[in-house]
């Protein structure tokens, strides 16, 4: 069990980016269309510090990857004396409403315990040592979802990932827990991804964050703690500065919008008055040629 939870996590979360450097280097117009901002990607701005932070991430990937994980995991056994608590029987695979609801569980577990534990990380007494290292990528692609300090990691990323789990024991089914575990990577990824896909499953999730919201958390450094759902920032109003950006945004776009409109009016007013004109001088042109 504690093999095969690694090597499942290490697998999806390998492919997921696998996927996505695809898409980043294909620069195809269906995919580009959806990027979030107007930033170059890290390897497009200064290929020397993209290749010593590529190295990090990696490095920092694979020891969380294959240490901090299995050692969660076996922390996790041993507070229930090396005794697995889900249940691995076929005949009790869950029908969609219990899946649905031990899903549900587990995203709403994670959502509290994440968030609160992000807001701790960010507190400036500790975040210079800690938390700091995921917010050297300003600009999110996928690889950045996994790159951070260990202590970060555990106590950020596995925990909280793991709480639902945890209190629902054998009421959980093994498979639903690889399930959830292979959501949680894939929503953390999707978060992280650089692109707004309006076609993302976890859009349709009510009350939920996106890659945007969570982009802003990385280009300023500021609110949107949440993971799964936006209810707890805005409950804190840690949100208020990215509603207030988008709306600023929304503005100046509404703006320019209009300038451009008004602009295209008076060229083509331009060109109306001067069509007689032109038509008058290419009629004496042709006089002048006649005589």
């Amino acid at each position: 069990m504690l093999i095969f939870t690694s090597l499942w996590h290490i697998f999806w979360l390998a492919f997921s980016n696998l996927c996505m450097w695809g898409i980043y280097h294909l620069e195809h117009p269906f995919f580009e269309r959806y990027k979030i901002n107007t930033m170059p990607w890290p390897w497009n701005e200064n290929r020397q510090e993209w290749n010593i932070l590529l190295k990090k991430s990696l490095k920092t990937c694979f020891f969380n990857s294959f240490v901090c994980v299995p050692l969660t995991l076996i922390g996790t056994l041993y507070s229930d004396n090396f005794v697995v608590a889900y249940d691995f029987s076929v005949e009790n695979l869950p029908d969609w409403k219990t899946f649905a609801a031990n899903i549900t569980f587990c995203m709403l577990c994670e959502d509290v315990a994440f968030h609160f534990m992000h807001r701790f990380l960010h507190w400036k007494v500790i975040y210079p040592y800690i938390h700091k290292q995921h917010h050297q990528y300003i600009t999110t692609i996928s690889i950045a979802a996994e790159y951070s300090h260990p202590i970060d990691y555990v106590f950020g990323a596995l925990i909280p990932g793991s709480l639902g789990g945890i209190i629902l024991g054998r009421r959980m089914h093994f498979v639903t827990f690889l399930l959830w575990s292979l959501m949680r990577t894939s929503e953390t990824l999707d978060g992280h991804c650089g692109y707004e896909f309006s076609w993302s499953p976890y859009r349709l999730i009510p009350f939920s964050t996106s890659a945007a919201y969570h982009d802003f958390h990385h280009s300023h450094n500021v609110g949107n703690y949440s993971s799964f759902f936006s209810f707890w920032d805005t409950l804190f109003a840690q949100n208020k500065d990215y509603y207030q950006f988008q709306e600023k945004t929304k503005e100046l776009i509404e703006k320019l919008e209009k300038e451009k409109e008004a602009f295209n009016e008076q060229v083509n007013k331009k060109l109306q008055d001067d069509a007689p004109s032109k038509r008058a001088t290419e009629e004496l042109e042709e006089t002048l040629k006649e005589d």
